[in-house]
């Protein structure tokens, strides 16, 4: 189940890197991003719903200015969502090196 947002974006091609958030490590980058009044956030309600079991991976990552990394992040099955964040938090974000 941890891994289903993950496998979708394998299965529809759209899966180029394999870094990822947690909800919690994606709440928490979000809301930095927000305080930083960064151009892409995500409305902090969806995320409050997301599954804490999930993995959601970054899917497509362009760095944006020169000063942080634009991101799409597949949210679900149907659901994916852009968000500008510093370069040492996309950094120190985990790599998924697949299995199940």
């Amino acid at each position: 189940m941890s891994e289903l947002v993950i496998k979708t974006a394998l299965e529809n091609g759209d899966l180029k890197m394999t870094k990822y958030f947690t909800k919690k490590e994606l709440m928490r980058v979000n809301n930095k991003s927000i305080e930083a009044n960064k151009n892409r956030t995500l409305e902090p309600s969806y995320l409050e719903k997301l599954d804490e079991k999930l993995l959601f991976p970054i899917v497509f990552e362009l760095p944006h200015n020169d000063v942080e990394m634009r991101t799409r992040i597949q949210l679900s099955d149907t659901d994916n969502g852009f968000l500008d964040m510093d370069f040492k938090d996309y950094d120190k974000l985990p790599t998924w090196k697949g299995g199940g």
